[in-house]
């Protein structure tokens, strides 16, 4: 069927393997992936594990393989090399994931304004810098288990969040 049983590595068919039933030399993969984790929590599993390729898993249902060459392009794809955010697809993803699952979310924008003459005068280095710093104050007050920062431009950026309106105003406060 479906369910996911084991892996045949291309090793054990190169050594001679090839009359043996698939089932007596299946083993176990080293990581099993679920679905649901996040690109940045399986490249970690990846390094931290030493794995180059790991079997996905929705329940017991197996749904294919992730490789080290399909995960690095989907994180050079989705973050901005330059403060390490998500770009605002990552935003959409996330919105969607939540109102499948019935959650109620709240979208915040963040401008800063006039950033781009304050580039013009002291310069794009600079700049860069202020940005950084900047959001490294923004990911010191949310959440990972409530909240989504992404870059949503060049001086724009977005908060997906759960939490109550309340909550919110308090957050958009700081």
């Amino acid at each position: 069927g479906d369910k996911f049983v084991g892996v045949l590595k291309a090793d054990d068919l190169a050594n001679g393997l090839e009359a043996e039933v698939v089932g007596t030399v299946m083993e176990d993969p080293a990581v099993v992936l679920q679905s649901n984790m996040r690109i940045e929590q399986a490249a970690e599993v990846f390094v931290n594990r030493d794995v180059y390729c790991a079997p996905v898993l929705q329940d017991d249902r197996y749904l294919g393989m992730l490789t080290s060459n399909t995960l690095l392009r989907e994180l050079r794809r989705s973050r901005d090399p330059l403060i390490g955010l998500p770009w605002s697809d990552r935003l959409r993803e996330w919105g969607i994931e939540r109102l499948q699952e019935s959650r109620e979310i709240t979208i915040v924008f963040i401008d800063l304004d006039d950033f781009g003459l304050y580039n013009k005068r002291f310069g794009h280095i600079v700049g860069d810098k202020v940005l950084r710093h900047f959001v490294d104050n923004l990911i010191s007050q949310v959440d990972p288990e409530r909240d989504l920062l992404v870059r949503y431009g060049g001086d724009e950026f977005v908060v997906g969040t759960l939490r109550s309106a309340q909550e919110v105003q308090t957050l958009v406060a700081q």
